[in-house]
C-alpha cells in the first residue's frame, strides 16, 4: 500500500465490464484505503482515463484527483515535475 504500488496497479488498468481482475473496482478492493490520499492521471491517458481514475477514487474514498496536462499514461515520466509537485 504505497503511492508507487498504486501507480503500478493503475498502469495495468483497463476499462472493462467489471469481470476483469484489473478493472478499477476490483483493483480498489485489493488496494484498500490506508495510504491513498490523491490520484494523478494524465490528460490524454487512454489506458486508464480520467473517468477510470475518478471511479477508482470514489471506490477508495479519495477526495483529490490531479489531471496532469499534456501527458498520457506515463505521468511519472511524461510530467515528472508536475507529478512530484502535485
Amino acid at each position: 500500500n504505497s503511492p508507487e504500488g498504486l501507480l503500478s496497479i493503475l498502469e495495468l488498468a483497463e476499462v472493462s465490464d467489471g469481470s476483469d481482475p484489473w478493472h478499477v473496482a476490483n483493483m480498489a478492493d485489493r488496494i484498500g484505503t490506508s495510504v491513498v490520499s490523491k490520484l494523478c492521471v494524465g490528460e490524454f491517458d487512454r489506458m486508464a482515463p480520467e473517468s477510470a481514475a475518478r471511479d477508482l477514487a470514489d471506490k477508495l474514498g479519495c477526495q483529490e484527483i490531479d489531471v496532469l496536462p499534456n501527458c498520457g499514461h506515463a505521468v511519472v515520466v511524461e510530467a515528472a515535475r508536475a507529478w512530484k509537485d502535485s
